[in-house]
């Protein structure tokens, strides 16, 4: 899905796919991952936050439809040190660990 430029995707089905361990807090309605000492943690229809706590962006905010929370792939590339690359020819996206 892509809203306002950004490609949103189910946030539970891309952190599988990159072998992320996440939680999901009904309480506080958030996800938290954790990948190689990094640890992210996402707010339904939040932004911002300490450094600890980064929740989606402004404008492409955390998007709970169809009961799956929608977040844009750069949000977490980023944060979890992953590099994606638009390939327009084939038309999709492609997600590689980035190299330090």
């Amino acid at each position: 899905m892509v809203v306002d430029g950004s490609s949103l995707f189910p946030l539970a089905d891309l952190l599988q796919a990159m072998g992320t361990k996440y939680e999901w807090s009904p309480r506080e309605e958030t996800v938290s991952a954790e990948r190689a000492g990094i640890r992210v943690v996402a707010a339904i229809e939040q932004s911002g936050g300490p450094s600890e706590r980064r929740g989606c962006p402004a404008g492409g905010a955390c998007d709970p439809s169809d009961e799956k929370t929608m977040v844009p792939l750069r949000f977490v590339c980023e944060a979890l040190h992953y590099e994606e690359k638009w390939d327009a020819l084939k038309r999709v996206i492609e997600v590689k660990l980035k190299k330090d």
